[in-house]
């Protein structure tokens, strides 16, 4: 593993991107598939497992170099600076969209991903002395999964009078209106009034997202451990055991009033996401772990292509995402931008326009593909 990549982890991180990029690129806004159309509250979709899933691939990369044979805990002047340049490049991409400092959006998805890498790097680095043990770092994982419980379903209830939580009542949401301001908020995250009131990635959420990457951490532990050992089918089944053990503990606690809530980052949507994230990785594990579906992989190349340039990718998804809309054709009554005007040609074609919607996301895909296959194959991974 030192002179080579974790193919099952670039799939993995494939995976999550290219995910991301069907979710965000339809062609409509208005005809999306349910499971390419996030929760609007309580429950989940398929879509909503994209950020847990890129958040879990951060947590297994931070495991290979805490597990590396010279750790000697992290570099916090990297991990600062990595941090940094990550939330200034999701401020930048939130301004550009804004077009005003005043109306900035200040959280945001990379900015998710830096608070969550730093906070999960810098728990690392606590604890290398001794050596971070597998046992240590669930510990913490629990911990912070009692923060979770004990905020949004005991302290939380105070800012939530009608014991509901809300969109608009709930602590987190609370917390992102007073440090950011509501004109700082995504401008989508809006009550039954249509007032701004909350941000999915916001900060007390983000927050406790941070067990998405020290779950991943934690798996990588478990996999140096029993593959030392030569015991690959062990790993195996422990990854099966804990998946399906955190699904049905997250089912149970949904039934029991902790519901399941990507917006709120949940308990319930914690574990379930973990689950699910285990899951892919499992899959993609015995994929690789088979030489025929190994070449298959390698042949199509196409989660490989989207998770070695993960980051170069979604800031083009996102540039691509907030020019969508600028005017291509321009009338005396109407203005048809980029994605109506594409959306409309395919629609001619495709008359069902839930698939002509799928078919235009598949598109932005194809020509994403297009564009970081050269740094592909000249093997430029551009990391931060």
């Amino acid at each position: 593993m030192k002179n080579s990549r974790w193919l099952a982890l670039d799939s993995t991180r494939g995976l999550a991107v290219l995910g991301m990029v069907l979710v965000v690129s339809p062609g409509s806004w208005g005809h999306r598939l349910s499971w390419l159309d996030h929760a609007a509250w309580n429950g989940w979709t398929p879509a909503d497992m994209v950020m847990p899933l890129f958040l879990f691939c951060v947590g297994l990369a931070l495991g290979m170099k805490a597990s590396s044979q010279h750790f000697d805990g992290f570099d916090l002047s990297k991990v600062f600076i990595r941090t940094l340049a990550l939330f200034g490049i999701g401020l930048g991409l939130n301004w550009i969209e804004a077009g005003s400092i005043s109306t900035i959006r200040l959280p945001g998805i990379l900015q998710r991903i830096a608070l969550c890498y730093f906070l999960a790097a810098l728990t690392l680095h606590t604890l290398h002395k001794p050596r971070s043990s597998g046992l240590t770092i669930a510990t913490v994982l629990m911990l912070l999964c009692g923060l979770n419980y004990f905020l949004m379903n005991g302290a939380a209830y105070a800012s939530a009078p009608s014991g509901e939580l809300t969109y608009k009542d709930n602590l987190a949401a609370l917390i992102d209106r007073t440090v950011f301001g509501v004109q700082h908020l995504w401008v989508w995250g809006r009550d039954e009034s249509g007032n701004v009131v909350y941000d999915p990635d916001g900060l007390l959420s983000s927050i406790f997202a941070t067990a998405n990457v020290l779950s991943g951490v934690l798996v990588f532990t478990l996999k140096k451990k029993l593959l030392i050992a030569e015991r690959p089918k062990h790993y195996w089944l422990t990854l099966i055991l804990l998946a399906i053990s955190l699904y049905l503990l997250a089912q149970r606690l949904d039934s029991h009033g902790i519901l399941i809530n990507k917006k709120l980052w949940s308990l319930s949507f914690t574990l379930l996401s973990i689950s699910c994230c285990i899951g892919a990785l499992l899959i993609f594990e015995l994929i690789h772990f088979s030489n025929t579906g190994s070449a298959l992989i390698a042949k199509t190349n196409l989660l490989s292509v989207f998770g070695t340039n993960a980051i170069l990718a979604f800031i083009l998804s996102t540039l691509m995402l907030i020019y969508s809309g600028a005017p291509l054709i321009t009338h005396a009554t109407e203005r048809i931008g980029i994605q109506t005007f594409v959306f409309n040609k395919v629609n001619s074609v495709i008359t069902e326009p839930y698939t002509a919607s799928l078919f235009c996301a598949g598109l932005v895909c194809f020509s994403l593909y297009l564009a970081l296959l050269p740094f592909y194959k000249n093997k430029i991974f551009i990391r931060l």
